[in-house]
């Protein structure tokens, strides 16, 4: 049937990932509605809610996931326990490494606490302090969520076709946390140019995304042998300044210009002494 899902097909997705059970802590939710209900809506924070774009059976959510999806159909809803190997998977011990106290405080320039999260130069990969004790401190850069059964939730939201779907569900898997809809897609000849927000340079190892994301494109849709990026930075608003208040002069300041000439002064001092001379005779 057209409406039922198979490997190959793009599809939306909301999902709410659990811990313990279906009834459980909440560790990933698509759906705002279901977020709001769990108290995991922050106001005043910018949080972003939509359905999962992804292409089933490419390896774009865990494989649980990616196994429960085929047969089901566009509406459809089913709750899954998903064992650690199809989940996060098994804590491997190689990835533990144990580190001085001092040498911590040296290369993280900060005192070790449990449950912070360090970046690790050489590979660039997270890693959590899991322990401090006797001088020493054990990372560890396993899931976190690694030899945990989980718990999801999942609804098949729509079923797209065409190679605008395709094409938007590699980007949002190839670069996590900006929607498809935020790309400006040109199509010109062999030659695809997108134009990605600003906000993708602030990603660690951006370049290295963008390679792969023209790698992925290129081997899902032969017919593009070039991948062209266009950055769109747009010069900040400042914000506009008051216009200044005209300075008003005193209204008691005299003008210059109004003040009499000295000739002016003797004419009008002379005309007074004679109006004053004339009085007196007149009295006498």
């Amino acid at each position: 049937m057209a409406d039922t899902i198979e490997i190959g097909n793009v599809v939306r997705i909301h999902m709410t990932g659990r811990v313990n059970s279906h009834d459980g802590p909440v560790f990933q939710v698509t759906d705002e509605a279901v977020a709001k209900a769990e108290g995991m809506v922050e106001e005043g924070k910018h949080q972003h809610f939509e359905p999962r774009l992804v292409i089933v059976g490419k390896k774009q959510v865990i494989e649980g996931i990616d196994e429960a999806l085929v047969g089901m159909k566009v509406g459809e809803e089913k709750k899954i326990e998903i064992p650690a190997e199809k989940a996060f998977g098994k804590a491997d011990p190689k990835k533990r490494q144990s580190m001085a106290f001092p040498e911590f405080r040296k290369r993280f320039k900060k005192v070790p606490r449990v449950g912070e999260v360090v970046e690790l130069p050489q590979t660039n990969e997270d890693a959590r302090v899991v322990s401090t004790n006797q001088g020493r401190v054990i990372l560890d850069t396993n899931h976190l969520l690694a030899d945990r059964t989980v718990y999801y939730t999942i609804k098949v939201v729509e079923k797209m076709e065409g190679e605008d779907a395709l094409l938007n569900a590699i980007i949002e898997q190839r670069i996590h946390g900006i929607p498809a809809s935020e790309y400006k897609i040109n199509k010109a000849g062999k030659t695809l140019e997108l134009t990605i927000p600003s906000q993708v340079m602030f990603y660690q190892q951006s370049g290295f995304m963008l390679y792969l994301l023209a790698n992925e494109i290129q081997k899902e849709i032969p017919q593009f042998e070039k991948v062209r990026y266009i950055i769109d930075i747009e010069k900040p608003k400042l914000p506009e300044k008051p216009a200044a208040a005209e300075a008003e002069k005193p209204a008691d300041t005299p003008n210059p210009a109004d003040e009499p000439s000295g000739d002016e002064k003797k004419a009008k001092k002379a005309a007074k002494k004679a109006a004053d001379d004339s009085a007196e005779e007149k009295k006498e």
